[in-house]
């Protein structure tokens, strides 16, 4: 692919820097008797992994309603097996190399203390600003405050992530998006909603930039 002048690339946590849809998944299952939903079968997994939030919750059977009350307790127990979860393979050495490039910045929905703790488990220390939490009006919304702070333009900047939604959020938010096809949605829905780049592996990202 062409390659393109940066000064920052906002990375995705959950599924792009952390493997943690193995752990994820056995914190969801625990909790499925306690919220009266069905637990992910790994044979549904690749069907899942096609789905938006929206459709992977009524798969799932999962009262929208009961989400606020079950998000916490996930994030509670991931905190608590931080040290089981693994960092996306080979990715370090590529944070490494980028952080020679441009400045590096980690947006997650995932608590602050999950994901520092997690970046010091694995002796990361490469990033220039985190941003947790989540903004109930959308994760365009946090870009685009993220940019004006930093004094950024929308050509500057790429996100890299690993669901259709981070494509939609970048769309919306104006800056292009590099997406993952180790994390949650499949390589299939990913690519079917053009994101401007697809990455099969984190090597690839030095390519571009």
């Amino acid at each position: 692919p062409r390659k393109i002048m940066i000064k920052a690339v906002f990375f995705d946590f959950d599924g792009t820097i952390a493997d943690t849809m193995g752990e994820m998944i056995k914190i969801v299952n625990s909790l499925s008797e306690e919220f009266g939903y069905k637990k992910i079968k790994l044979s549904d997994l690749p069907n899942l992994r096609e789905k938006g939030p929206r459709e992977f919750f009524k798969a799932q059977e999962v009262n929208l309603f009961k989400i606020p009350y079950i998000a916490p307790k996930v994030k509670s127990r991931l905190n608590e097996n931080i040290d089981k979860i693994k960092l996306a393979r080979d990715i370090k050495p590529i944070l490494k190399k980028l952080k020679n490039k441009c400045k590096l910045y980690l947006l997650s929905a995932n608590s602050e203390e999950n994901v520092k703790n997690f970046l010091e488990s694995h002796d990361i220390d490469v990033f220039d600003g985190i941003i947790t939490g989540r903004n109930p009006l959308g994760k365009h919304r946090i870009i685009r405050k993220l940019l004006k702070e930093l004094g950024l333009k929308q050509n500057e900047v790429v996100y890299v992530g690993d669901e259709v939604r981070d494509i939609e959020a970048c769309r919306k938010a104006g800056v292009r998006v590099a997406s993952v096809t180790w994390g949650y949605n499949t390589k299939n829905s990913l690519k079917k909603n053009n994101p401007d780049y697809l990455i099969d592996k984190p090597s690839q990202l030095l390519k571009i930039f």
